[in-house]
């Protein structure tokens, strides 16, 4: 297993592919019983696996780019200064200065929203303990009319704005904040914030991290209502209504949003389309294992073929010649003509077996010595 610039760019395009597809199914969600979540879901987990491994591994086949590769290994070779007289600076070095000094920027950014989440944290003092598979989690009540979120990671911590839900509608809010806990989204996120930062250059980044969300929302959506009624399923998303227009109000909640979860979005398509999903009664039908085990394998056949530059290896390129018809000629020898390339003896052939395609080359009937 090895990375490489082919193999990095291989995946980058494959990613391209996966990420279409999943913008095609995502506009039949919630209207087709053949496109669900969990089928979104397997397709974004191999979108992210991609992004974090993209390596070579034993079975990957390699083929050959004749055009596109090493034109860019080319460019990316090309010297713009030198400095010092014998310090060459090549545009691979600039741009991976570039990508460094952007890298340092935004991981401090992310690292400071992180700690501010940590600081809001110790200065809620009206909180309470709820018990959840074995695990103890804080609950904090805040005045502010927030929406309610589940922010940290290794201690989830679920934030509810106070006198602003009915008894019910707090359990519907708890039962999906923790659903995203229990399903590790939380870690899922904060993984893929780090890949945007690493990734910061690719337009694909930005484009699949809302899909993301919201197939993360709607699988958590169906996680819940699985055992619901119609009459509870239509409680359930007045509720997701209720909290978007909470969210409306308030734009000032000034979280990093890649490091937390709402529990609805101000967005009317998105309400509209987990709102769709939720009435239709669509199912996570598929286990856990059976999910990994469907990502894993995919995975190792979605790296079964890089591309890698054609280049000729030195021994072969030693004995290979450019043929031209300005480098190259025949000389009569008796019933032969013997071919040279840039003044060196090749090859004779008979005169009437001269291969096609060097039936162009001047023939020379015999040389003048000086």
């Amino acid at each position: 297993m090895h990375l490489s610039l082919s193999s990095f760019m291989t995946f980058q395009f494959g990613n391209s592919i996966i990420l279409i597809l999943i913008f095609l199914l995502m506009r039949y969600l919630g209207d087709s019983r053949l496109v669900s979540s969990n089928v979104l879901y397997i397709f974004s987990a191999l979108f992210i696996l991609r992004l974090v491994i993209p390596f070579e591994f034993f079975h990957t086949i390699t083929l050959p780019s004749r055009v596109l590769l090493p034109a860019i290994n080319k460019l990316l070779a090309y010297k713009i200064v030198t400095l010092w007289s014998d310090i060459a600076v090549s545009l691979s070095s600039v741009l991976l200065f570039v990508w460094l000094f952007v890298l340092s920027i935004k991981l401090i950014r992310f690292i400071r929203s992180y700690f501010k989440i940590k600081s809001f944290s110790r200065l809620c003092s009206d909180s309470d303990q709820i018990h959840y598979k074995d695990k103890s989690l804080k609950i904090l009540f805040v005045d502010e009319r927030i929406p309610p979120s589940v922010i940290g990671v290794f201690s989830p911590i679920i934030v509810l704005p106070k006198n602003c839900f009915t008894a019910r509608e707090k359990e519907l809010i708890l039962s999906h904040e923790l659903t995203h806990i229990s399903n590790l989204d939380l870690y899922i996120k904060y993984v893929y914030s780090l890949i945007s930062i690493i990734y910061w250059w690719n337009p694909l980044i930005y484009l699949f991290r809302d899909r993301m969300n919201q197939i993360l929302e709607i699988r958590v959506d169906s996680n819940v209502i699985h055992t619901f009624d119609e009459a509870q399923k239509i409680e359930y998303v007045e509720t997701l209504i209720k909290v978007s227009k909470l969210q409306s109000e308030n734009q000032n909640y000034s979280f990093n949003k890649n490091v937390y979860f709402n529990f609805s979005s101000k967005s009317s398509s998105k309400l509209l389309q987990r709102s769709k999903c939720i009435l239709s009664g669509q199912k996570n039908k598929l286990s856990v294992e059976i999910l990994m085990g469907i990502i894993v394998v995919l995975f190792f056949l979605s790296s079964a073929v890089i591309f890698e530059p054609y280049a000729v290896d030195r021994e072969t390129e030693s004995v290979t010649y450019d043929i031209s018809t300005k480098n190259s000629f025949f000389v009569k020898n008796g019933s032969n003509y013997d071919m040279y390339v840039n003044g060196e003896y090749i090859i004779s052939y008979e005169s009437d077996k001269i291969p096609k395609e060097f039936e162009h080359i001047k023939q020379i009937d015999t040389i003048e010595e000086e």
